[in-house]
Order: C-alpha cells, then structure tokens, then sequence
C-alpha cells in the first residue's frame, strides 16, 4: 500500500477563474493566487499576498517588500486583491530559496 501524499494546488483546483499573478523585477513568476482562494482563506489582503510571496523568496529584513501594480502604483496592504499582474518590489537583494526546487514548467495564466 503506497503512502504517497499529493495536493492539489490553488490554481489546479480554480482553474476557470480570474488570478492575482506576482513577478519578481526581473520578471521571473513567484505566485499565482486564484480570487477565489483569496476570498476564502481567511485573509483576503494584500498584506496575506506578500506575506505568502515571502515565503519563497529571501528577504531582507531591513527592506520590506510590497506589491505594485502595471502603473508602477504601491498597493495598500490592507487592500483587497483584485485579478491582475503585479510586481513584488524590495529594495534589498531579491533571490528564490533553495527551500523549493525551481519549476521550469511553471504556466503562468495571467500572461
């Protein structure tokens, strides 16, 4: 008997719906989080958004990172996500952790 655990992702399991989609400044995609998810995980922010982005990239303490949208305009954390594309922006070194292996197969839906 296989003791395999396997999950299903935000975004496999809201497939045909609207997207919040986060990039590094360089372009590189960090997260995708389906608005439904966000509107049913308990904290529908954007505070909750870059919190979870964090979570994958190292950050420098001393420079807080916040989200921006198209017209280069900072959210307010305690805004709610809408769909779109955003960039993740911190002053200090931006660089993935070695936590998660990269996935070159990465599909991005809000391209």
């Amino acid at each position: 008997m296989s003791r395999d655990v396997t999950y299903t992702t935000a975004a496999g399991k809201w497939r045909r719906t609207e997207y919040v989609c986060v990039v590094s400044t360089l372009d590189t995609p960090l997260a995708t989080f389906p608005i439904p998810f966000l509107t049913t995980c308990g904290d529908n922010t954007w505070s909750y958004v870059i919190y979870a982005v964090s979570l994958v990239v190292d950050n420098d303490p001393l420079h807080p990172a916040t989200l921006v949208d198209s017209n280069g305009q900072a959210l307010t954390p305690e805004g709610i996500p809408s769909p779109g594309n955003y960039r993740y922006i911190e002053n200090g070194p931006l660089t993935l952790t070695s936590r998660r292996p990269a996935d070159t197969q990465m599909t991005f839906p809000c391209r």
